[in-house]
């Protein structure tokens, strides 16, 4: 059952694109369900881009004990959420920063599938409202 709360916010962000993402994975029940929540909100794509060669990323969580599966580290495979591996532009953390313009041409938010995507998305927000 959907929380009436929680759906009058559906489709209300566009499209997300996650660089590095210092985000536990889905190694719970409880975890998915916080994935499917933030999916819920996007109207459109909801990209994890992610790179193994992130160190820095890698050594923060393990110091934290924090989960094993980390959303900037490597692909999630959930529904919802489109994984991209842009380890061959990103060395290290720092790279997002300056490697931000190649990664968002990789994702091609403009794209004409993107387009009738959200349109469809936001149109199933609306009448979820009603």
């Amino acid at each position: 059952r959907c929380d009436p709360r929680r759906r009058r916010y559906a489709g209300v962000v566009e499209h997300a694109v996650l660089m590095g993402a210092p985000l536990p994975g889905a190694s719970s029940n409880a975890m998915k369900r916080r994935w499917k929540a933030a999916s819920g909100v996007v109207a459109g794509r909801l990209v994890n881009c992610f790179s193994p060669n992130d160190l820095m990323l890698a050594v923060m969580f393990r110091a934290q004990s924090w989960a094993g599966k980390v959303a900037g580290l490597r692909a999630l495979e959930l529904p919802g959420l489109e994984d991209l591996d842009v380890s061959d532009v990103i060395a290290e953390h720092a790279d997002y920063s300056t490697k931000l313009r190649t990664i968002l041409e990789r994702v091609d938010l403009d794209g004409p599938d993107d387009d009738a995507r959200f349109r469809g998305a936001a149109a199933a927000a609306r009448s979820a409202e009603l």
